[in-house]
């Protein structure tokens, strides 16, 4: 079952490229510009959940050949959304956008894999876990390269915005700077530029990385067996009364999916594998 997804999923890759000109840039706002939200926007007379992507992180947030959002977080926010009868709304932008948008009220989550991670927890309600990961290094099949020591002097890319960017320029810093770091708004292109040798490396999610490797048949591998460290992902809500509400009523719906076996579904379908439970 996991290579005829891939298979398919091969040419949604090939899409996702060709939408990337579809993403919007957007400055992140200030935290003093954050909004109360009152939950869920109603309009006619129809529930809507805003949900903010980049469209352009698959498996998880892609288009389809009409151009439509698709992936694995559109699967199951639209399962969601059935569950409580609300309509999804999507906005596209780049995820350095992402954040802003949600602080100041113009979504009401975001569906890109986000990481959970100790500093947005202090600032944000998150959903039950959806998908488990862990860091990674990709690299060419004869790279000498394991850990992120053995970076000197080579360049590492990565995702503008994204955890994996604060953790890569974080130890950066601690050891002296050892490596050039290149940041990209998304990583279409970002496998071939480690392919053609305009990078050395690039840190992903392990789930991204094997599906591209595999899907678009790259000679590219992970660094390690071993993941830099482990990754838990959620949907994030604003810690207000009306989005705690909001997320509770989000996380009854997503349980009962992990219960019935949706999730799972869902997780062959675009990874090939289960990768909702730890």
């Amino acid at each position: 079952m996991a290579n005829t997804q891939l298979l398919r999923f091969a040419g949604a890759l090939l899409i996702a490229c060709a939408g990337a000109s579809l993403i919007a840039c957007d400055k992140s706002p200030s935290n003093s510009q954050a909004a109360v939200s009152a939950g869920p926007e109603v309009k006619g007379n129809v529930a809507v959940l805003r949900v903010g992507t980049s469209s352009a992180y698959p498996p998880f947030t892609l288009r389809d050949k009409d151009g439509k959002p698709a992936g694995y977080d559109v699967d199951l926010l639209n399962a969601v959304g059935a569950k409580l009868g609300y309509k999804i709304e999507w906005t596209t932008a780049e995820f350095s956008g992402l954040f802003g948008m949600l602080d100041t009220n113009r979504i009401d989550t975001i569906a890109q894999l986000v990481s959970v991670t100790p500093e947005r927890e202090k600032k944000y309600r998150f959903s039950t876990p959806y998908a488990y990961s862990g860091a990674q290094l990709v690299v060419k099949p004869d790279s000498s390269v394991r850990t992120l020591e053995d970076l000197k002097g080579k360049t590492l890319g990565v995702v503008l915005g994204i955890n994996l960017q604060q953790y890569a320029s974080e130890w950066n810093a601690a050891h002296g700077n050892p490596f050039t770091l290149k940041t990209y708004q998304d990583n279409n292109g970002v496998y071939d530029d480690v392919v053609n040798g305009r990078l050395d490396a690039f840190i992903d999610s392990q789930i991204t990385a094997i599906v591209q490797i595999n899907a678009r048949t790259l000679p590219l591998k992970l660094a390690s067996d071993k993941p830099l460290y482990e990754i838990k992902h959620a949907y994030p809500f604003r810690n207000t009364t009306a989005d705690q509400a909001l997320a509770d009523r989000f996380d009854k719906a997503l349980g009962e999916l992990i219960a019935d076996g949706t999730l799972t579904r869902i997780s062959d379908k675009w990874v090939g594998s289960d990768v909702s439970k730890h």
